[in-house]
């Protein structure tokens, strides 16, 4: 683990000494004979976080050895605590309930123990990555606060302030990325939640005068290339009045950066076609890697208006994805193994913040409200 930290690493001394480093592997060889698969794993979760940025995580699953596994359920934070998002079928009843507790310690303090392990370019990482965390039973045992990884116990509140205790089994799982905000089960949708599966889409809004285009994953859709819908996009805006668009990146946790001129080439025509066209770009905490390159490249290029969270990464930072698997474990995982200035190097704001500033709570998400959407309409008005 420390040589592929070595050999892939851009800067691996960047927040921690070469000395540090050495010793932290030492203390993780010297404690392997009394530790299980899944312990050995999470202290090399341990020392690939002490290199501190984003870019650096190990995927804890599908290895030969030490796979984790994860609580039936999802949570998320909000501006008013971390809730139950979504969850399998045995617990879709806690969904809307908000965590007070694991074991009996406040989750408020489980977070900061949590964030031992979450390498974060900013601490808006930590408000998107920390909730993935507290589901790994694992990990909940390295920060030392379970003792059975198969019982997890965690106090719960309702909406009428009613708490529950309820233990969760740790189940196998496959990872498929990192989770977003999951779409409303009950009630109809917002747009930002309807179609979070495509990579990009958009629909126009004629009678509000504005056109909302969601950019969900810097991949290429199979029935249509980034370049196409682009061009789409551009026809779109030459053919109709529109006067303002709504780029929504609050999904978009990056891809394949080498795609995006065609986008970036449309969204500044908008700008430039008509002095009063406005561009709005939705900003969220998994606004990350390719996606942040997208945006920090309209921050500097355009007049946007940027609406919503402070985004989950700097402008200029450590990123790239250098992938390693460990030979005897299968454990796998990518390190930073890039450098990107995607603004002046004097540049060192640790995130790209909002003109608009909204925070989500959790009222506004499960009663289907789209908060960051109000707040641009009543601009556009």
């Amino acid at each position: 683990m420390l040589n592929e930290i070595k050999r892939l690493h851009v800067d691996p001394y960047h927040r921690i000494s070469a000395e540090q480093l050495e010793l932290k592997s030492k203390s993780i060889a010297e404690k392997i004979p009394s530790l299980n698969d899944q312990q050995i794993v999470f202290k090399f979760m341990e020392l690939l976080a002490t290199v501190g940025n984003g870019h650096n995580f190990i995927v804890p699953t599908h290895s030969l050895k030490g796979s984790f596994t994860r609580l039936p359920v999802q949570f998320y934070w909000f501006s008013d605590g971390i809730y139950i998002v979504k969850a399998s079928s045995n617990y879709k009843h806690l969904i809307g309930r908000r965590v007070v507790s694991v074991t009996n310690t406040p989750v408020e303090q489980v977070m900061k123990k949590i964030a031992s392990v979450n390498a974060r370019d900013n601490e808006m990482q930590q408000y998107w990555l920390g909730p993935y965390y507290l589901a790994l039973p694992e990990v909940l045992e390295g920060i030392k606060l379970v003792n059975d990884i198969n019982d997890v116990a965690f106090t719960l509140v309702d909406k009428n302030g009613n708490n529950t205790r309820v233990s969760f089994p740790g189940e196998s799982f496959h990872f498929t990325g990192f989770p977003t905000l999951p779409a409303l089960e009950t009630i109809n949708n917002p747009d930002y939640l309807k179609r979070k599966i495509e990579n990009y889409w958009y629909a126009e809004h004629e009678k509000d005068n504005y056109l909302y285009l969601q950019f969900n994953a810097v991949a290429q859709s199979e029935s249509q290339s980034l370049s196409q819908f682009s061009e789409e996009i551009r026809q779109r805006i030459k053919q109709n009045n529109i006067g303002n668009l709504v780029l929504d990146l609050r999904h978009n946790s990056g891809g394949n950066g080498s795609i995006l001129p065609p986008l970036i080439s449309t969204l500044i025509y908008f700008v430039e076609k008509n002095k009063d066209n406005k561009l709005f770009i939705i900003v969220g905490r998994n606004t990350f890697s390719a996606a942040h390159l997208l945006l920090a490249d309209l921050n500097r290029l355009t007049n946007a208006i940027i609406v919503g969270e402070p985004s989950g990464s700097k402008p200029n930072h450590l990123g790239e994805a250098g992938w390693f698997k460990l030979p005897y474990s299968g454990v796998w995982g990518i390190i930073s193994s890039q450098y990107h200035q995607a603004s002046k190097a004097e540049d060192h704001r640790i995130w790209i913040a909002p003109h608009l500033p909204v925070t989500q709570s959790s009222e506004s998400y499960f009663s289907g409200e789209d908060s960051v959407m109000i707040q641009i309409l009543d601009a556009i008005k």
